[in-house]
């Protein structure tokens, strides 16, 4: 209930207890009242403009209400005619009239207050719920990106999903290890830092020349750099892949060579079978085992500082591209004599440079024409 005080004046009605009673004794001439309504909180109500008029045949009421900056301004004014005892009824009905419309006003503007108020809390949340669901996108991106640093994408799907990774057996692949020259010996006069940022340096490039002929990087070891082409997806041109990765990274070292320390390498080649695959859970690696890895690994340790030496297995598959020196035979336990070969440098015609180290669009011609003739 709300308090209703008037203003200076004679009252046709009062205020007890809760309940408007009216005033038998107010004398019947016109009369204006002004009504200050407030909530419990002394919070001031606004309205439109009311006007109400009553009439009885003794009687004529007219009653306005009129919204102030803090009050309602109620305005009453009774004409009596010939029954002024009527006149406190009138009141009271204009009264309760007044009441009423201010309660419907009151809850309807509680009504939209709460409404505006919980539509503000809907948005926040469901700002906290985007933000948050953005955040944990965000999240699995970073954790897939490194994953997919540390594994093939192929095999990064394959154990997001599975939980687990086969290993799978390719009959073409070639396996290129690199290794830096006198890397003991610097590391005896040599600053730890120096050196190691300095393979760092190294090991960048050749893990973006790698991957732009699409060989895969499978670890390094100490001072040697370890990668693969075939894997995971096979393809018949990892040979030719691996060897022009190869003079890629000589050209390299060999510009970089009057700015640091490692600048001669070993390159060695071998193409033949292998498996591929993850094994073990917990930090998960992927790796190549097989003869060829170790065949590889021999042409590497066999070669000499600046050259590419390859097996016989990986030259009878790219003979006709390239000009090599053979080296004759080296011995292997558990096998035949491997014979070796330097790569010197791609055939004139297919050649783009001079020193013969980039292919011309002549030489993928005919490499795919080959590799077709292959498959076939």
């Amino acid at each position: 209930m709300y308090p209703v005080s008037a203003s200076e004046g004679h009252s046709y009605f009062t205020f007890s207890h809760g309940y408007l009673q009216p005033n038998l004794n107010m004398p019947p001439v016109s009369y204006s009242q002004d009504i200050q309504v407030k909530n419990s909180d002394n919070f001031f109500l606004h309205s439109s403009f009311y006007t109400y008029e009553y009439s009885t045949l003794s009687n004529h009421a007219q009653l306005s209400i009129i919204p102030d900056i803090d009050r309602y301004l109620i305005f009453l004014q009774i004409l009596p005619k010939d029954n002024p005892g009527i006149l406190p009824w009138i009141v009271l009905i204009l009264v309760f009239t007044i009441i009423s419309i201010i309660a419907f006003r009151i809850l309807n503007q509680q009504t939209f207050k709460r409404k505006k108020y919980l539509e503000a809390k809907i948005k926040k949340r469901t700002r906290e719920i985007v933000r948050k669901q953005k955040e944990i996108e965000s999240e699995k991106e970073r954790s897939d990106a490194l994953l997919r640093n540390i594994l093939p994408a192929k095999i990064a799907s394959e154990l997001k999903l599975n939980g687990k990774v086969k290993v799978q057996y390719y009959d073409l692949a070639s396996v290129l290890f690199i290794d830096f020259k006198d890397f003991s010996r610097f590391s005896q006069f040599l600053n730890p830092m120096v050196l190691i940022n300095e393979l760092n340096k190294n090991f960048c490039e050749f893990d973006d020349i790698t991957e732009k002929h699409r060989l895969e990087k499978i670890k390094t070891i100490g001072d040697a750099y370890m990668c693969a082409g075939g894997i995971p997806e096979p393809n018949l041109t990892n040979p030719f892949d691996a060897i022009l990765a190869a003079f890629e990274i000589l050209n390299y070292l060999n510009k970089a060579e009057d700015d640091q320390w490692l600048c001669n390498v070993r390159i060695g080649i071998h193409t033949g079978e292998i498996l591929a695959g993850v094994i073990g859970k917990n930090k998960f690696a992927y790796d190549i085992w097989g003869e060829a890895v170790n065949t590889a690994s021999r042409m590497e340790s066999s070669g000499e500082a600046g050259k590419i030496n390859i097996s016989g297995e990986t030259q009878a598959l790219v003979a006709d591209f390239f000009d090599f020196e053979y080296r004759g035979k080296l011995e292997a336990k558990h096998r035949n004599e491997f014979d070796m070969y330097f790569v010197n440098r791609i055939k004139k015609p297919y050649s783009k440079d001079e020193n013969g180290t980039i292919p011309n669009e002549l030489f993928w011609k005919k490499v795919n024409c080959h590799i077709n003739k292959v498959a076939i």
